[in-house]
């Protein structure tokens, strides 16, 4: 996948947001999450990257791609 732009980020991570109300609320859901981000996103999140601190929320979850998109 091509380099994105916010505007397009952003409508991925609204998307998923509406498709899975509670990310971060149990294991399941930050793997489901973790796995969406890898998949959408094309980067590959460590062990102590799948937490709630990270991806317990909208909010995190969007500035935790955005920091990880401006490494790789």
């Amino acid at each position: 996948m091509g380099k994105m732009d916010k505007k397009q980020i952003q409508g991925y991570l609204k998307e998923f947001a509406a498709y899975c109300e509670h990310p971060g609320k149990d294991e399941t859901t930050l793997l489901e999450t973790a796995l969406f981000l890898e998949d959408i996103f094309g980067f590959l999140l460590a062990d102590d990257e799948i937490c709630r601190e990270m991806l317990g929320d909208h909010p995190s979850i969007e500035k935790f791609v955005f920091e990880k998109l401006a490494r790789v």
